[in-house]
């Protein structure tokens, strides 16, 4: 039931590995510089970002994180 940040998330490896554990973790922000791995993130993750598990997100600095 965590809430995980996934940093320069790239591919979404990691967002694999963590939604496929037995405990699913509650929220998993996936942040990235690059766009086209949000477009990936957002094309293999499609279903978990509707049900509000994944949430993609474009950030150029992590100062933008304080948002979040």
């Amino acid at each position: 039931g965590a809430s995980i940040l996934d940093y320069g998330c790239g591919k979404g490896d990691f967002i694999n590995l963590l939604l496929n554990k037995s405990e699913s973790p509650k929220i998993i922000l996936a942040a990235d510089a690059d766009s086209s791995m949000i477009n990936t993130i957002s094309n293999l993750f499609s279903d978990p970002i509707k049900r509000g598990i994944v949430t993609p997100k474009l950030i150029s600095n992590p100062s933008e994180l304080s948002d979040y």
